[in-house]
């Protein structure tokens, strides 16, 4: 489990970054992460191996999601309220 302070200090960091790098890096980190569960998914592997790969993958998605409903909450957070 991550601890809260981390969470937040993420929260912040992604605030902070005016141009959007940051979030752009993390994205890209999590597709090549998510490119070598899938490639290390189709080799043969003990059924326990398999499935801490599967759990990584899901974890992997997990945090794509993560930043894209972060990208999301952004947008609407920039929309002037009428």
């Amino acid at each position: 489990m991550i601890p809260d302070e981390m969470v937040a200090s993420l929260e912040d960091f992604l605030r902070a970054d005016e141009d959007g790098e940051l979030a752009r890096e993390i994205i890209a980190a999590l597709e090549r992460l998510q490119l070598r569960l899938d490639a290390e998914g189709q080799k043969m592997h003990l059924r326990s191996t398999f499935k801490a790969i599967d759990a990584a993958r899901q974890a992997v998605q997990a945090g794509m999601l993560a930043m894209v409903l972060y990208g999301v909450g952004e947008q609407q957070a920039a929309i002037p309220k009428t």
